[in-house]
């Protein structure tokens, strides 16, 4: 398993209905938070 200590958390940006669905389930196995954006402005 990858070491991700210095890690804060993930950001994903994409209006693909899809893609946000499956990092929406993703979230469940993350330690760190994850937050899903439609535009990169949003996401900054």
């Amino acid at each position: 398993m990858v070491n991700l200590n210095n890690l804060i958390g993930f950001a994903v940006v994409s209006k693909n209905h899809l893609a946000i669905s499956n990092m929406n389930v993703q979230k469940l196995f993350l330690d760190k938070p994850l937050e899903v954006f439609q535009t990169v402005e949003k996401a900054i």
